[in-house]
């Protein structure tokens, strides 16, 4: 079964419960705009993706080892709530405007097929 999260110091309690997890952009759209970053420490275990819409600026790696990801939340210059997903260690950095969902379960409660994972995000606005 697959548990929504939306409450941001909830996922930073989740994401801390898995610092050093393997980290990997996932899934994006042909605009760059909806993207999953996906979280796990056993490959066929529980896996988190955090679903990202509105992305307007990525930089960093696309998959690495040890990853301490967290996520916050700030007004931006035109007083837009503007979401961070960082790894400050790996120099990480997403922002996003229309927010940031986690999606928790078992490898096998995820269709991973693109379209159907980006379902979770119609969360972000509910």
């Amino acid at each position: 079964m697959v548990t929504i999260v939306k409450d941001i110091d909830r996922i930073n309690e989740i994401l801390q419960q898995h610092k050093d997890c393997n980290a990997q952009i996932w899934a994006y759209s042909i605009s760059l705009r909806r993207m999953a970053v996906r979280l796990w420490t056993d490959i066929k275990g529980e896996q988190l993706m955090l679903v990202c819409g509105g992305v307007f600026y990525i930089q960093g790696f696309i998959e690495r080892e040890n990853a301490n990801v967290s996520l916050s939340r700030r007004p931006d210059d035109m007083h837009e709530w503007a979401y961070t997903l960082t790894d400050d260690a790996a120099g990480f950095k997403l922002l996003a405007y229309n927010g940031i969902i986690l999606a928790r379960g078992d490898f096998s409660d995820f269709n991973l097929h693109f379209d159907s994972l980006f379902d979770f995000e119609k969360a972000i606005d509910e």
